[in-house]
């Protein structure tokens, strides 16, 4: 899931307390970047009482402040966490794993860098972290003029950035110590180019290796039994359920339904005339799913790729882009891709460009979301007690949106018991967060109103527009 928030949403924290419960095998883990983590002593490991302190070698401990542990416990809300890492866990597998020994490693994660170095025996003999620009914090800034200009302006600052920590650190051990044969780079999110890394390891006549670390996979593996003991907090014990408790109320269900059902068949109709009220699949579940999968493409769409046209449909994306680099969809853009849709194609537009390279990016055959926890089809009661008139859906949906939103009827359909009418939505807005806030906006109602495809995001200058579907789901007029 993506978050940028101080706290996760009643939402997220109702859907992860639903699948936290739904096994009693079932645990939650995260992994903690706060650049207060740090390598300590371990003879001086139990002094301070102010950290928590978890073994990492036979020399040094990892400590976190107490305080950071208890934001993070906070920012799950009334969810329970079972295990709590740091990027140094992450790294102690990959020194574990390569049997690293002379060797300088990088873990960027986020906007920060985890530096250990490494001596000939192995052992840790330097070890800190830096911090680095972030893309929000040039974008704050007033040297570039467009999009495209903040992007390059960020990715060579991003370079220089990773150019002088290195250059520092070798600095340092020119005096005192002797400079690793060799330099690994742990990247979560690829922000630096391969040419990047090629002239890096011209300019410091070293080997330089930039390699892709999975956090999902290096968290699921420090959670498994091998490792769960070098979390910060351990998983509270879940007390089994008595399989035969579990039984009665599904028995109870079971009979119950029976009566229901030979009782129905003779006062289906009375019901019928009388209950305002229809079962329907939740529509701020569908909704959810929808943002959550255009949230996360956009999320993987690196920073050497300017969109200017996003259209989403069932299980298609067409994307209009201009790319700094000619080799950005092949390095960038399509391994991200490769993870929503089976086939991704490129036409390039402007021919004959080494860089700002205007192209059209197809993609067929969705790939669903790996653990997708909007998954489950919840039935919700709406409670009917009018029928709506397509006018007054329309005022209603313009008290939803904002000024610049032109609203269109399009069809009705009766499906079921229940009458579906389909809109056509455009709307003008400033950031993609303007349309994620009026989806969250329309989940918190008590219509069933459902965002349906395709949908299109086009810039144009400062302004994005918005396109897309809407169905009205009502009870049919007794």
């Amino acid at each position: 899931m993506i978050i940028k928030e101080d706290i996760l949403s009643k939402d997220m924290l109702s859907k992860i307390y639903d699948l936290q419960n739904s096994s009693h095998k079932s645990y939650i883990s995260t992994l903690a970047t706060t650049d207060e983590i740090k390598l300590i002593p371990r003879i001086n490991s139990s002094k301070d009482l102010t950290y928590t302190n978890i073994y990492f070698n036979n020399i040094y401990d990892i400590a976190i402040p107490n305080t950071a542990l208890f934001e993070i416990n906070n920012f799950f809300g009334d969810i329970s966490l079972d295990y709590i890492y740091s990027p140094f866990h992450i790294m102690k597998k990959y020194i574990k794993e390569n049997n690293c020994k002379n060797e300088l490693l990088f873990f960027i994660i986020d906007n920060k860098v985890f530096i250990l170095s490494l001596d000939e025996d192995g052992d840790i003999v330097y070890h800190t972290i830096k911090k680095l620009t972030t893309f929000n914090s040039i974008k704050k800034t007033h040297f570039y003029n467009d999009d495209l200009d903040a992007q390059k302006l960020f990715i060579e600052l991003y370079y220089l950035e990773v150019f002088q920590i290195i250059r520092n650190i070798k600095e340092d051990f020119a005096q005192a110590k002797k400079f690793p044969k060799k330099i690994s780079i742990l990247y979560s999110l690829k922000q630096l180019e391969d040419k990047q890394i090629i002239q890096l390891s011209e300019d410091f006549d070293i080997d330089i290796k930039h390699i892709p670390v999975n956090i999902d996979e290096e968290i699921f593996t420090l959670s498994s039994d091998g490792h769960n003991k070098d979390s910060f907090i351990q998983k509270k014990n879940k007390k089994r359920p008595n399989r035969l408790l579990l039984l009665i109320p599904f028995i109870f269900l079971i009979l119950f339904g029976i009566y229901r059902y030979t009782n129905s068949l003779n006062h289906t109709k009375n019901i019928k005339q009388t209950s305002n009220k229809t079962q329907l699949i939740d529509h701020s579940i569908l909704n959810s799913k929808i943002k959550n999968r255009i949230l996360s493409l956009f999320h993987n769409t690196p920073y050497d790729v300017v969109l200017n046209k996003f259209v989403i449909d069932e299980n298609s994306l067409l994307l209009k882009a201009k790319f700094l680099n000619n080799d950005s969809f092949i390095t960038s853009l399509r391994p991200n891709l490769e993870e929503f849709y089976k086939n991704n194609q490129i036409e390039i537009l402007s021919k004959n460009k080494n860089f700002d390279i205007e192209a059209i990016v197809t993609s067929k055959d969705k790939i669903e979301l790996k653990d997708d926890i909007y998954d489950k089809n919840i039935l919700r009661e709406y409670n009917f007690n009018k029928e709506l008139t397509t006018t007054l859906i329309v005022e209603y949906l313009k008290t939803l949106t904002n000024k610049n939103t032109i609203i269109k009827y399009k069809s009705s359909n009766q499906n079921e018991g229940v009458n579906e009418s389909y809109y056509s939505i455009n709307t003008i807005i400033k950031t993609p967060k303007e349309f994620f806030d009026l989806i969250d906006k329309i989940n918190k109602e008590n219509y069933c109103i459902n965002i349906a495809y395709p949908i299109s995001i086009l810039k144009k200058d400062s302004i994005l527009e918005v396109e897309f579907n809407l169905i009205f789901t009502q009870a049919k007029k007794l």
